[in-house]
């Protein structure tokens, strides 16, 4: 096959120029339209996005105020169970404690006064005895039980034959007020 062109080289050449003008308009033409058509795609999900933000706030404060009150409530009534575990834990069972110490007191003792401290672990009693050798079994009773580490009684008590005023100061176990 022959081929004869019969156009001028000028013609020839703005042709050849009209022809890629137009392939290169209707290429930017495409990818415009693609581009427009990408950006309105864009726009849509952005706006949707925000509708849907907007109704899960909306959401997020109607629950906050219809159960704000009940959560508020329950942080408090939380707060006071902690605290009432607290109390519950730092308890002592004194009619236990009472019970122990109870054995160790001879007949002839009265006891009128008696001071504890769970912190500093020691007890304090106050009291009258009837005789000399009642305080000195007392005495020996309280050092001999397992409730307390030190017992500490002054000596002037033990000067009276009868009657006698004392206070015992004593330091007790750990173990003994749990």
């Amino acid at each position: 096959m022959l081929i004869v062109n019969l156009l001028p080289e000028n013609t020839k050449n703005n042709l050849n120029r009209k022809i890629i003008l137009t392939s290169v308009k209707n290429i930017s033409g495409l990818f415009l339209t693609a581009l427009i058509f990408v950006g309105i795609i864009l726009i849509l999900a952005k706006t949707i996005s925000i509708n849907n933000f907007n109704n899960a706030i909306e959401q997020a404060t109607l629950i906050s105020r219809e159960y704000g009150g009940i959560n508020q409530d329950i942080r408090k009534i939380n707060s006071q169970i902690l605290e009432t575990k607290q109390i519950q834990k730092d308890y002592i069972i004194w009619s236990d404690f009472i019970k122990k110490i109870m054995p160790l007191i001879p007949a002839e003792i009265s006891i009128n006064y008696f001071s504890a401290s769970s912190q500093g672990k020691t007890v304090s009693l106050k009291g009258q005895a009837s005789t000399r050798e009642s305080l000195l079994t007392f005495k020996k009773n309280l050092e001999g039980s397992a409730l307390f580490s030190k017992v500490e009684i002054p000596i002037s008590y033990f000067m009276s034959r009868e009657n006698i005023s004392f206070e015992i100061n004593l330091a007790t176990l750990e173990k003994t007020f749990r």
